[in-house]
C-alpha cells in the first residue's frame, strides 16, 4: 500500500485510528514511514483518538462513521 500511496499525484486523506492493530504491530521503521508518507506532500493524515467509550481501530467507517464522514467532508471542502 505504501508504494501505491507514494505514487499519488492528487490531494489525499489518510484516516487511521489511534489503536489500529494493523498499524500498532508494524515494526517501528515501517510505522514511521506511514507517517512520513504524508509529510511535505499534498496529503493529510488524520488520527481519531481511542477513548473508553469509542473505539478507534482499523474499521473507522464502522466504529466512528460520523467522525470519519466529517473528516472526509472537511477534506473535500
Amino acid at each position: 500500500m505504501l508504494a501505491e500511496a507514494r505514487s499519488l499525484t492528487c490531494p489525499a486523506l489518510f484516516v487511521r485510528g489511534a489503536v489500529a492493530p494493523a498499524v500498532d504491530h508494524l515494526p517501528p521503521r515501517q510505522a514511521e514511514s506511514t507517517t512520513a508518507l504524508v509529510t511535505g506532500l499534498d496529503r493529510e493524515l488524520a488520527t481519531l483518538p481511542h477513548t473508553a467509550d469509542l473505539a478507534a481501530g482499523h474499521l473507522l467507517h464502522l466504529e466512528r462513521p460520523a467522525e470519519t464522514a466529517r473528516l472526509i467532508r472537511e477534506f473535500i471542502g
